[in-house]
């Protein structure tokens, strides 16, 4: 399900696979937590969407069971975390089977997580060209992730309407990795998906 039209600047995309939509759920629960909500209650309209976007599509009658679950608990509680999202979406990267790949043992093979980074930008685009939504900035936000601190969408909203950065978050604490690789960690960026207007 797409969600409807959105006056979001940020979308919160969670990738996920079926194997890690636990976690996705978890983090769904935890934000009707004061500690972890998304937004303070200030009433105001939301400046962020989240999106669950899956590396194959959420078809089968598991992943389905996971999203009406991950859709119930984000409407739960006295202050569900939903009212902090403009929209909350279950987009599908429908990755081939063969390429939708991620072995660290006997190989690395990440053209899965890959594959599914870039597919993130067709999917942002294709909002755009629904007119469904137009996000200035995307954060990527992994399952086994959690919020330190309530208003962190609020936060992400207000980054990326001040601009200024293309792109902002930490690098990787693997010290192993980056001897082998000067590369960034892709998670918990928060990216600008458009010029600067």
């Amino acid at each position: 399900a797409l969600g409807g039209p959105s006056p979001a600047v940020v979308c919160v995309l969670m990738p996920v696979r079926s194997n890690n939509l636990p976690h996705a759920l978890r983090n769904a629960r935890a934000w009707s937590l004061e500690r972890a909500s998304p937004c303070q209650s200030s009433g105001a309209p939301a400046s962020a969407d989240l999106a669950f976007f899956h590396s194959q599509s959420f078809a089968s009658a598991r992943d389905v069971r996971a999203a009406a679950a991950m859709h119930a608990a984000l409407h739960a509680g006295a202050a569900p975390a939903a009212r902090c999202f403009g929209a909350v979406r279950f987009l599908a990267a429908r990755i081939p089977l063969d390429v939708d790949v991620y072995t660290v043992y006997p190989v690395h093979n990440f053209t899965g997580p890959n594959t599914h980074f870039l597919r993130m930008f067709e999917a942002m685009q294709r909002l755009r060209a629904e007119g469904t939504a137009s996000y200035t900035h995307v954060q990527l936000m992994e399952s086994d992730t959690y919020p330190l601190r309530p208003g962190w969408a609020d936060a992400l909203g207000g980054l990326a309407r001040r601009g200024g950065a293309w792109v902002r978050g930490s690098l990787s604490m693997c010290l192993s990795c980056l001897r082998r690789s000067s590369r960034k960690s892709k998670t918990g960026m928060i990216q600008r998906l458009t010029e600067k207007t």
